[in-house]
């Protein structure tokens, strides 16, 4: 009942009970006012064959609040190779609000009344394991500092989306220079130090 946000990705969708868990989940944190983000972050490895992968994110992306999606998801989801035109399809039912990560190219972020986009800072990768969890969580958790509920999502401005952006940029620029996942992401000291708070 306390919970800021629901995240959840696509690799626990499959046929199997942990599917219908994420569907009584959503429905207490919705009945809880948490925001739902969903990445469909795709592992084509983990599905008996991509339709039944692609029907399953469909299926579940109308239910939340946020999609974050990336620019190798994008057609594979939608038939879009441009993220503007995708987005009507994604803004369906529930989403208020699309994420979508080009790599070292930046990010994007549009509401039906506006967008936002920041670049990266050039660093050299050296593993990219967890960046875009570690983008989304950097990304959410400036919607809780700043107290951001889901009936607000659709109106943040433009230069909010910056701000989340840009943080969340720089915290996947620290994260994919040291090895592993989790180990690799920065404390909050560091993300101020990085960002000259």
């Amino acid at each position: 009942k306390d919970a800021y946000a629901l995240h959840f990705c696509s690799v626990s969708l499959g046929d199997f009970p942990m599917k219908e868990a994420h569907y009584r989940a959503i429905q207490y944190a919705q009945e809880n006012g948490a925001i739902i983000s969903f990445d469909p972050n795709l592992r084509p490895a983990l599905w008996k064959n991509s339709a039944e992968m692609i029907a399953t994110v469909k299926e579940f992306i109308p239910l939340a609040d946020i999609v974050k999606i990336s620019d190798e998801e994008l057609e594979g989801i939608t038939g879009e190779t441009n993220i503007e035109t995708a987005l009507a399809k994604l803004f369906k039912d529930c989403v208020k609000l699309v994420i979508y990560t080009e790599g070292s190219a930046g990010a994007r972020a549009f509401t039906k009344k506006t967008s936002a986009v920041a670049e990266c800072a050039k660093v050299k990768a050296v593993d990219t394991t967890g960046a875009g969890d570690g983008f989304i969580g950097a990304f959410l958790w400036c919607l809780y500092r700043d107290g951001m509920n889901a009936g607000e999502l659709e109106n943040i401005s433009a230069e909010k989306l910056e701000e989340y952006l840009k943080f969340a940029n720089a915290f996947c620029g620290i994260s994919v220079q040291k090895k592993g996942a989790i180990p690799s992401y920065p404390t909050l000291d560091e993300m101020e130090a990085e960002l000259n708070y």
